[in-house]
């Protein structure tokens, strides 16, 4: 999977398997294999993006990843039965 931020624009994700809430309902992705989620918080197809950051003014200046990314936090399990996987 690959992961992209759009300087004041969405997060373009491609090769997204599953896109699940919070409450585990799967959000259906169909046959797309690049989907733009919103960033601005005003697309009224959230979680995709609807082009809206381009008529509220949203602004999310570009940046570089340092060469040593931070290190990310993985889980699993559900709830509040989540734990950290070393």
């Amino acid at each position: 999977m690959k992961i992209t931020a759009l300087t004041d624009g969405p997060l373009l994700v491609e090769g997204l398997t599953s896109l699940v809430d919070q409450n585990g309902r799967e959000f259906t992705l169909g046959h797309a294999p690049t989907i733009a989620l919103c960033r601005c918080g005003a697309s009224s197809t959230k979680p995709r993006c609807d082009g809206s950051h381009t008529k509220n003014g949203f602004r999310c200046p570009p940046f570089e990843l340092s060469k040593a990314p931070p290190a990310v936090a993985v889980w699993e399990g559900e709830g509040g039965a989540s734990k950290p996987v070393k």
